[in-house]
């Protein structure tokens, strides 16, 4: 799984994965139910001994492992970076990172969760929440500075140079519980445009422009846009890349109604971030692709509007 992208071995990650499962292990041997069947079921070893546990224990049969793989894929963009889900986010976010998993064994041992220390599990799990929130927009207001150096393989002071060197602009973060390097948030656009320009930023698939296979397939995108009802150069332009509505939505991770309803030439809410995004997946001009898509869409909803106003 680990290919030259990712800051770790997903070897690593793995080990680490089983020091975080084991101090859970511990945690219930220690102040859990006097029942030995809780530890045959949990290790799935038949033995209390923690030593003989540690190297033995199938990962496989935990949920965290599985939601360190996908996250690992979808962080770092390795073959596997399409396993990661929706669900595998919400895990992370609201469950590992917010301190649903123990970050101590029972006594007092850190595990490679625990925060101060700034282990590779924890900071592969924050790459992949950063990375998940550059993806979709709607739902956050913006990446941190610590997420920023995440996806840059910058350090946090390196991060705040450039971003004040280049005129950004953090916004002041909401959460109760925002950190030193969280107070401040880069909203998504600046993020990509900031993120764009590092060397060390790996483009997420979703995001990253599908080049032509040749020069042709581009001139006749070009030519549809320019010439065609958006609609039908829309069309045109799946049919050409091979693209179906749903399984496009899911690579872009957008709402399968929603591109359900642009493709078919329904009204549907204009939003310029999805459509910048599509347009580079396509690998069609930005400004034009967009430029057609929000004429036609707004189009849509003045005949909407009549209608509704005629009825």
């Amino acid at each position: 799984m680990t290919n030259e992208n990712a800051p770790y071995a997903w070897e690593e990650i793995e080990a680490q994965v089983r020091k975080a499962v084991l101090c859970q292990l511990s945690i219930l041997q220690t102040f859990g139910p006097w029942e030995p069947k809780m530890f045959y079921l949990f290790a799935g070893l038949d033995t209390e001994d923690l030593d003989e546990v540690a190297d033995a224990i199938d990962l496989s049969r935990h949920s965290l492992h599985r939601i360190a793989r996908h996250a690992y894929g979808y962080a770092y963009q390795t073959e596997a970076w399409h396993l990661a889900t929706g669900e595998d986010y919400h895990e992370v976010c609201c469950g590992i990172l917010s301190g649903g998993y123990p970050q101590a064994d029972a006594e007092g041992e850190p595990s490679p969760l625990y925060r101060p220390n700034d282990q590779p599990l924890l900071r592969m799990f924050e790459t992949f929440v950063a990375r998940w929130k550059l993806s979709n927009p709607k739902y956050h207001a913006g990446l941190s500075v610590r997420e920023l150096s995440l996806l840059s393989n910058m350090t946090v002071p390196a991060v705040r140079t450039s971003l004040s060197k280049e005129g950004f602009k953090l916004e002041a973060n909401y959460r109760a519980d925002a950190g030193k390097d969280e107070n401040g948030v880069l909203p998504e656009h600046d993020a990509l445009v900031w993120l764009s320009r590092r060397r060390g930023f790996v483009p997420t698939r979703s995001h990253a422009p599908t080049k032509p296979t040749d020069q042709s397939l581009g001139e006749n995108m070009s030519t549809w846009l320019h010439t065609l009802p958006f609609v039908d150069a829309l069309a045109k332009i799946m049919s050409a890349t091979g693209n179906d509505p749903a399984p496009l939505a899911d690579s872009l991770i957008v709402d399968q109604d929603w591109m359900a309803g642009l493709v078919s030439g329904r009204p549907v809410e204009i939003d310029v971030n999805v459509l910048r995004r599509l347009a580079r997946y396509f690998g069609a001009e930005e400004s034009l692709f967009v430029g057609r898509a929000v004429q036609a869409l707004i189009r849509l909803e003045q005949q909407a509007e009549t209608t509704d106003s005629a009825a």
